[in-house]
């Protein structure tokens, strides 16, 4: 309002809490936001989330019905629920394969909505020292006794842009060595344990709506041939889109992901088709790309 905008206080329950009623008065509310009115829409903002951008929410925040307090009264309205597009993680990993099979890497992290909002989090209130530290411990992962070379940082500061973390590292080895043959660690990665259960009572949570992309390229010494070549993948489901794809050009090995969920909720009655597809997917996504020394 001070700066000429037409804002009003909106009361929600998080989604901790018992959405609201329409038809049943009640005081299901733990948390105070706001809304402007632009071109007789509103826009909701939450001024307790420091680092969520304009036309963002904290998840807690999306798809509740809330009390909104205007000039004429109150009004019932619900909060938006982003679409996948919106809530958007991209990794992008470029290796290269020594004659000695030791690697050098850089690894490019780009986040959106929900993801920009938690990696901003953790970029803007940890140290150096416990960055790098979380840093050196994610390559230990990808490669033995990898060295972190450097990392940075873009728009940390800037809402209006989602954060970019780079960081290149080197390492020991990439793959895995089985006398002439080279295996690569899997590529595809889909979390299953959410199927561990044989059956649900109550309705299993897979989060916002969202799309995680991941992409990898490695070259390689030219003394190595290709062996095996897993076959490409693309599948969907009511909750899930999964693409994976493999091609090698020359002496350079590409990898993409996609993997969107699409619906938060897994209803106790669906779930058994939910479980089929995931453990179907699980023995697919496990094939490797193998190569063999010249």
């Amino acid at each position: 309002q001070e700066a000429g905008i037409k804002s009003y206080p909106v009361l929600i329950g998080t989604d901790e809490y018992i959405d609201l009623q329409e038809e049943f008065p009640s005081i299901n509310f733990n948390h105070c936001i706001a809304c402007m009115e632009i071109n007789e829409e509103l826009v909701y903002l939450d001024p307790t989330c420091s680092t969520c951008s304009l036309g963002n929410l904290p998840s807690g925040d999306q798809n509740r019905k809330v009390l909104v307090f205007t000039e004429a009264g109150y009004r019932i309205e619900t909060t938006p629920i982003y679409p996948a597009r919106h809530n958007s993680l991209r990794r992008i990993l470029r290796m290269k394969i020594n004659p000695d099979e030791t690697i050098k890497a850089e690894r490019a992290i780009y986040t959106f909505g929900q993801y920009d909002a938690s990696q901003r989090i953790w970029l803007k209130y940890s140290s150096q020292e416990a960055i790098s530290e979380n840093l050196k411990q994610i390559i230990q992962g990808i490669s033995p006794a990898a060295r972190l070379i450097k990392y940075e940082i873009q728009n940390l500061e800037d809402l209006n842009k989602g954060v970019i973390l780079s960081y290149s590292f080197s390492g020991r080895e990439y793959w895995i060595k089985a006398g002439n043959l080279r295996l690569f660690p899997p590529l595809a990665q889909l979390d299953t344990s959410v199927v561990a259960k044989q059956e649900r009572r109550y309705s299993l949570d897979l989060g916002l709506p969202n799309t995680v992309v991941s992409e990898l390229e490695v070259v390689l010494p030219k003394k190595f041939k290709l062996k095996y070549l897993p076959a490409d993948l693309k599948l969907s489901n009511p909750w899930l889109d999964l693409s994976v794809e493999y091609s090698v050009r020359e002496n350079c090995l590409y990898f993409k992901q996609v993997t969107r969920v699409k619906k938060r909720f897994v209803f106790p009655a669906e779930y058994p088709e939910f479980k089929e597809f995931m453990e179907k997917v699980s023995t697919q996504i496990r094939e490797r790309v193998i190569f063999q020394r010249g």
